[in-house]
C-alpha cells in the first residue's frame, strides 16, 4: 500500500503501519460474539452425537430380541450384496426406462484389461415377492447361440449361481438365438462329462441389444435367492473358435464359483426398523462383519420454518419485518446453506466401513463425523453394538447430516449482524480480510521455517518465494536465499567425505600394489628408502579415507543397534583406566556429583557406543590439554538427567565456531602432527549423543583456563 502526493512528497505504509490503521477500525466496532458462534456449534455437534448415540442403542436394544435376523450371516465373502426395495413392479422389456429413478444403486464391473474390454452395468432391487435386476453390458461384438442345445455355454451367456441356506448350490444360465424373452435353463451335471439343462420356469428374463451391446432384465422369486448369489457375464467374441476371451462376477472376481453373500430384508424387518426411524435419519444394522442386512431412513433436507417467510408486497408489512426478511434473504446467499442435493457415497453400500464400525463390532459404541464426497454436507455416524449370547452379532449405525446445526448456527449469525450497523459489518469485513491474510502469510513463514532446519542443524527443506513487496515478502525472499545457500553449503560439506573417499580409493590401491612390485624387485638399498617413505605416506593417506568414512559407518550402525540398560559409571570408569594406561604422560580425574544410589547410575542406550563417545572427548582433550595438567572427567546426576563432561586446560573456544563445532568437518586445530584431523571427532560425538536423545555442548570453563565439553542423557 502507497500513498502519492503531488510533488516530491512520497511515503510506503510499512506493515505496522498498516496494522495500527486497521486497529482504528476497531475502536468503532462493538464487542461481537463471533466465537460464542464457534463454541455454540461445538456444544451442538456434541449434543447431537450424544442424540445420536442414544438412539443408536434404543435400536440396539430392540434388535437384540430379534437374533433370527443375524442368523443370515455366513462366512466373510469378497462381495456382499443388499438389495433394497423398490417403489413399484419393474415391467421386463430389456430397457432401463423403468431404473431411471433407481441411479444411486448403480454398481460397476470390467473385464481385466484385454482387446475388447467388457464392461458391466448392475442395479438390483425387491418388490413385494421378486427380486429384479439389470445388466447392461458394454460388448462389441455379440456372440448368439447356434441351434444345437448343447452349444449354449460357447456364446455370450449369462450363470446364475444360487447358495440356500443349506449350502446347496443351483446354476442357471441365459444364453439366446436372438434378443426378445428368454428362457433361463437349470444346469445339472450328473458327471464331470454329461451336463443336463431343463428350463427355469421360476427365472424370467429379457434379452435387449443396445448401441453399446446388450441389456438383460431378471426376475427371480425371493424365495429363491439364498445367503449367496453369483451372476457371471461370460463373454465370447470368435464365432469360429468360440472360445471364452472375458468374465466378469458380480463378487468382484473372474472366478463363476465365487459368490457375494447376499441380503434380502424381509417386510416385518422393514416394519420393525421403520417404527423406530427418527426424522432425517438413516438407520443401518450390520453383522460381525460388517456386511449391511437391513436399512431404513433417508438423509433429506431439513427445513427452517422461518425460512419460508420472505418479502411479501402487503401494504401492512412493517418496517422491521421488511428488513427482517431483505437480510436474510441477503444471507442465504452468502452463508452456506442446508443442501439435501449432495452426493451421498453410501447410497448404495452394502459393506460399511471406518473405524466407528470397528469399534461397535469389537463391542464399543462410537461416534464419527465426515464429509461427502462434494463437501457440501457433514454426516455424523453413531454406531452401537449388538449383542447376543454374551458377544457381538452386529451393530447398529445411525447416520444425520449437520444441517440442523448450520441452520442454528446461521440464525445466530442474522441476530449478530442484525444489532450492528451496515458501516460496522463492512469496516469488519475488511479487517477480518486483512487479518486472515496477514495471519496466514505469517504463520506459513513460520511454519515452513521451523520446518526447514531439523534438530540436528540440517535443512529439511526450502521455502518458496514470494512476490509479495512488502516486508513480509521480503523476508520470506531472505530467508530463502539463504537456506539456499546454506542446503548448497551442508550438501557440500556432507556429501565431501564420500567423494573424496570413493575417488582415492582405487589410486591408493593402484600406488599400493606399484609399492608391493617395486619392493619384490631387486632395487638398490637407496631405493628402498624412497619406496618407504611411499608407503608411509600412502597409509596416511588411507588412515585419512579411513576416517572419513567413519562418520558414515557410524549412522548405519545407529540404524541397527540395540539398547540395553547399563551402568554409566561403570562404562567410563573402565574406559578411564585404559586411557590411563595408554597414555602415561597424561593425568586423568574422574569424579562423580550427587550421586547416591546406583540406580541414578543406570542409563538405557548401547555402552560401545558410550564408549566411543568417550573416547572422541579423550581424543579431542589430549590435543588441545596442556602437559602436566590433569584432564577431568565427571559424571553429575541433574535428577532428570545424567551430565558427563570431559573438561581440560589449553585454548579457550573461539567465538566464530563455538555454535557449530559439532557439525561435520569443522576443527579448530592450528597445528598439524602425524595423525589427521577432518573435524569428525565431535560430530560423531553428537551423533551418538542425539541417538541416546542427549543433548551435547561446548563452553569455556568459569576461570577461562580451558573448555568442557557435556553430554547430558535423559534418565
Amino acid at each position: 500500500m502507497k500513498f502519492s502526493f503531488p510533488g516530491k512528497y512520497k511515503f510506503a505504509l510499512s506493515i505496522r503501519k498498516k496494522l495500527m490503521l486497521m486497529l482504528l477500525v476497531l475502536l468503532i466496532i462493538p464487542i461481537i460474539g463471533y466465537r460464542d458462534i464457534q463454541d455454540m456449534e461445538l456444544f451442538l455437534r456434541g449434543e447431537q452425537e450424544n442424540a445420536l448415540l442414544e438412539n443408536a442403542q434404543v435400536v440396539a436394544s430392540v434388535l437384540q430380541n430379534e437374533t433370527d435376523l443375524f442368523k443370515t450371516s455366513l462366512e466373510n465373502t469378497r462381495q456382499h450384496l443388499f438389495i433394497r426395495p423398490l417403489q413399484s413392479e419393474i415391467h421386463l422389456d430389456g430397457y432401463a426406462d423403468d431404473w431411471i429413478t433407481y441411479r444411486d444403486r448403480l454398481h460397476y464391473f470390467s473385464a481385466p484389461e484385454s482387446a475388447d474390454s467388457l464392461n458391466v452395468k448392475f442395479r438390483v432391487g425387491s418388490f413385494k415377492r421378486y427380486v429384479y435386476v439389470l445388466l447392461q453390458i458394454e460388448d462389441e461384438n455379440i456372440v448368439y447361440r447356434r441351434s444345437n442345445i448343447d452349444t449354449m455355454v460357447t456364446s455370450d451367456h449369462l450363470l446364475i449361481t444360487i447358495e440356500n441356506s443349506e449350502r446347496e448350490v443351483s446354476r442357471s444360465i441365459i444364453s439366446t438365438f436372438s434378443p426378445g424373452s428368454v428362457s433361463a435353463y437349470k444346469v445339472f451335471q450328473k458327471n464331470p462329462d454329461q451336463i443336463e439343462y431343463k428350463i427355469d420356469k421360476n427365472i424370467k428374463s429379457y434379452w435387449q441389444e443396445t448401441s453399446k451391446g446388450y441389456n438383460i432384465e431378471l426376475r427371480l422369486p425371493v424365495d429363491m435367492v439364498g445367503n449367496k448369489l453369483g451372476i457371471s457375464i461370460v463373454d465370447i467374441d470368435n464365432e469360429n473358435t468360440r472360445e471364452i476371451a472375458n468374465i466378469v462376477n458380480t463378487s468382484g472376481s473372474n472366478q463363476t464359483n465365487e459368490l457375494s453373500s447376499v441380503v434380502v430384508p424381509k417386510p416385518e424387518t422393514n416394519a420393525l426398523l421403520f417404527s423406530l426411524e427418527r426424522r432425517n435419519a438413516r438407520i443401518w444394522v450390520i453383522d460381525k462383519n460388517a456386511r449391511v442386512i437391513a436399512r431404513a431412513g433417508n438423509l433429506v433436507e431439513i427445513k427452517d420454518p422461518d425460512s419460508e417467510i420472505g418479502l411479501n408486497t402487503d401494504e401492512s408489512l412493517s418496517l422491521q419485518q421488511f428488513m427482517s426478511g431483505a437480510i436474510r434473504l441477503m444471507y442465504e446467499l452468502i452463508l452456506p446453506q442446508p443442501s439435501s442435493s449432495f452426493i451421498d457415497d453410501l447410497s448404495n453400500a452394502s459393506r460399511l466401513t471406518g473405524k466407528e464400525v470397528i469399534s461397535s463390532l469389537s463391542g464399543t459404541p462410537d461416534t464419527q463425523w465426515r464429509k461427502t464426497s462434494d463437501n457440501r454436507v457433514n454426516i455424523i455416524r453413531a454406531t452401537y453394538p449388538i449383542f447376543g449370547n454374551n458377544e457381538v452379532i452386529g451393530s447398529v449405525a445411525v447416520e444425520e447430516t449437520s444441517n440442523s446445526i448450520l441452520i442454528l448456527q446461521n440464525r445466530a449469525i442474522e441476530i449478530l449482524v442484525n444489532l450492528s450497523i451496515l458501516a460496522f459489518l463492512i469496516a469488519t469485513s475488511a479487517l477480518l480480510l486483512f487479518a486472515s491474510r496477514l495471519s496466514l502469510r505469517i504463520s506459513r513463514l513460520r511454519d515452513n521455517t521451523e520446518s526447514a532446519i531439523g534438530e540436528d542443524g540440517k535443512v529439511r527443506g526450502m521455502i518458496k518465494h514470494s512476490n509479495s513487496s512488502d516486508e513480509i515478502g521480503d523476508l520470506t525472499r531472505s530467508f530463502s536465499s539463504m537456506l539456499d545457500r546454506l542446503s548448497q553449503y551442508n550438501n557440500y560439506l556432507e556429501s565431501m567425505a564420500g567423494k573424496l573417499s570413493h575417488e582415492l580409493r582405487t589410486p591408493i590401491t593402484v600406488v599400493r600394489s606399484s609399492l608391493d612390485n617395486l619392493e619384490s624387485s631387486s632395487m638398490k638399498s637407496e631405493d628402498l628408502t624412497y619406496v618407504k617413505r611411499a608407503r608411509e605416506g600412502i597409509d596416511r593417506l588411507a588412515n585419512i579415507l579411513t576416517r572419513m568414512s567413519e562418520a558414515t559407518r557410524l549412522e548405519q550402525t545407529l540404524q541397527q543397534e540395540e539398547k540395553e540398560d547399563f551402568d554409566l559409571v561403570e562404562v567410563i570408569k573402565g574406559c578411564v583406566n585404559g586411557y590411563q594406561i595408554a597414555n602415561e604422560s597424561t593425568q586423568f580425574e574422574f569424579k562423580t556429583e550427587n550421586i547416591e544410589n546406583e540406580k541414578d547410575l543406570r542409563l538405557y542406550g548401547s555402552p560401545d557406543l558410550i564408549a566411543q563417545l568417550l573416547d572422541k572427548l579423550i581424543s579431542n582433550a589430549i590435543d588441545f590439554n596442556i602437559e602436566h595438567r590433569p584432564i577431568v572427567i565427571s559424571v553429575r546426576n541433574n535428577d532428570k538427567s545424567l551430565a558427563l563432561s570431559v573438561c581440560n586446560e589449553g585454548p579457550l573456544l573461539p567465538e566464530d565456531i563455538q555454535y557449530n563445532l559439532f557439525d561435520s568437518m569443522v576443527t579448530m586445530r592450528e597445528k598439524s602432527g602425524t595423525d589427521p584431523h577432518l573435524g569428525l571427532g565431535l560430530y560423531i560425538v553428537r551423533m551418538i549423543s542425539d541417538f541416546h536423545k542427549g543433548n551435547v555442548s561446548a563452553e569455556n570453563m568459569q576461570d577461562n583456563k580451558g573448555v568442557c565439553i557435556s553430554v547430558e542423557f535423559p534418565l
